[in-house]
């Protein structure tokens, strides 16, 4: 039911699941064999996770009290529509997919806004989300991902605090910044208007290590969101593990984002030039992937002759809105990039139109 990245076959480099190139900081080892040797997961964590929030607020320049921790940012997706008894969600599309899922099951309208892809950019009309909210039964959220997954385009903060100004009573907008912390875009400053969600497992390519958090200045919606999460959403070791990596080693924390950010940003631009000189339409990212379309051959037509060239990528079909001429791919190490372009460079001769 669920479609993700990261299922690649073994012994194929895995360009499906987005993440950050660097890898894991090396700290973070070090962190979890720390917190594992001093036997954390022998008591529960704090249910209120003080320290917790109170590292992530002054790392990122929030109060605690306006932060809820979730299981990862996924959870937060789940768990948003259900604390704020929404009645309606409606998503800027293409995004990430398994809020279909969380409205088949709760029987939760949903409402899908389709943006236009022009030149490469994600192209989202305020005026069509406010046409769409004012016909849909509330209360209402509006979900928008920035930068976009799968297109990696990040709409300009002026568009979402437009779009936010513009919206109706019991609307609220949540604007999911999963990879914000690898975009080189403009940050969001924090509001009463909408409720940010942010990712550190995408930030420190730890999937493992389950971590996502909101922030909203409106204490109401905070106060609801922290009532009804599960009591422990994040283990001891991870609760550990980021403490101390966001606090006693919080300088090292952001030179390695900072680091990431770059490294990001390089080897994006590197890998997007490579392919769109085979011909592939390249969409425009400020996140760590890229999205392709490649008319003259389709999945899994595409897939099987890459794997069989040793590596693997998102077909990004699943996405509402895409066709299977579309896949996306992540930015890994230069060698890599360099095997996914030689194995876009054969799989390319065989198409009729190069």
């Amino acid at each position: 039911m669920r479609v993700h990245g990261g299922r690649a076959p073994v012994g194929v480099i895995d360009f499906s699941a987005p993440r950050n190139p660097l890898g894991p900081p090396r700290i973070l080892e070090e962190l979890v064999k720390e917190c594992t040797a001093r036997k954390v997961y022998e008591k529960y964590p704090d249910h209120e996770y003080i320290e917790l929030r109170h590292v992530i607020a002054e790392f990122y320049n929030a109060s605690p009290e306006d932060v809820v921790i979730y299981n990862g940012s996924a959870e937060a997706l789940s768990l948003l529509p259900l604390a704020l008894r929404a009645r309606t969600i409606v998503v800027i599309e293409p995004t990430f997919g398994d809020h279909g899922l969380l409205a088949e099951a709760t029987r939760i309208q949903l409402e899908r806004i389709l943006a236009m892809i022009e030149k490469g950019r994600l192209v989202v009309d305020a005026d069509q989300v406010v046409k769409k909210v004012a016909r849909v039964v509330k209360p209402a959220i509006v979900l928008l991902s920035r930068p976009n997954n799968p297109t990696g385009y990040a709409v300009p903060r002026s568009l979402v605090e437009e779009l936010a100004s513009m919206l109706p009573p019991e609307t609220m907008l949540l604007v999911d910044e999963a990879f914000a912390d690898l975009c080189n875009c403009e940050a969001l400053d924090y509001s009463e208007s909408w409720i940010e969600l942010r990712s550190l497992t995408k930030t420190f390519a730890a999937p493992g290590l389950r971590l996502g958090f909101t922030v909203t200045l409106d204490k109401r919606v905070n106060n609801v969101l922290d009532s009804v999460r599960q009591p422990w959403p994040v283990d001891a070791i991870t609760d550990c593990v980021y403490r101390s990596l966001l606090g006693d080693y919080a300088s090292v924390a952001r030179d390695y984002i900072r680091r990431a950010r770059d490294y990001t940003v390089r080897e994006r631009e590197w890998l997007a030039t490579r392919l769109q000189r085979l011909g592939l339409e390249v969409h425009d990212s400020h996140a760590p992937f890229i999205l392709v379309k490649h008319e003259c051959m389709t999945h899994p037509s595409l897939q099987e002759k890459l794997v069989s060239r040793g590596v693997y990528v998102r077909d990004a079909s699943s996405f509402y809105g895409l066709g299977p001429e579309y896949s996306r791919v992540s930015v890994r190490s230069r060698s890599d990039n360099e095997r996914l372009v030689e194995a876009f460079r054969e799989v390319m001769k065989d198409c009729v139109a190069f």
